[in-house]
């Protein structure tokens, strides 16, 4: 299990009739990467529901997610963050 954090700019607002260019602003957010059983990694993002995706690969994990992110927040730009990250911790169970 992966832990990482992406920063990276989103627009804010849209853009201006004037200038044409919206305001960015950097929106940092937790990533959790875990490798499925059959190889595959899933990356999901916690504070935003629904916000995940996988890769064959670590790095094609963590690449859709920052486009996952990305097309989420076009959609949501004042999507709200309600969760911070405290840890991961691994629990055992007897069934």
């Amino acid at each position: 299990m992966h832990r990482t954090t992406f920063h990276y700019s989103v627009p804010a607002k849209p853009p201006n009739s004037a200038s044409g260019h919206g305001i960015d602003v950097e929106r940092t957010f937790e990533v959790l990467f875990e490798e499925d059983e059959t190889g595959w990694f899933t990356a999901s993002v916690p504070a935003l529901p629904g916000c995940h995706t996988q890769g064959r690969t670590l790095a094609q994990a963590k690449q859709r997610i920052q486009e996952a992110l990305q097309a989420y927040l076009t959609v949501r730009p004042d999507a709200p963050v309600h969760t911070r990250f405290v840890g991961i911790d691994r629990v055992s169970v007897s069934v």
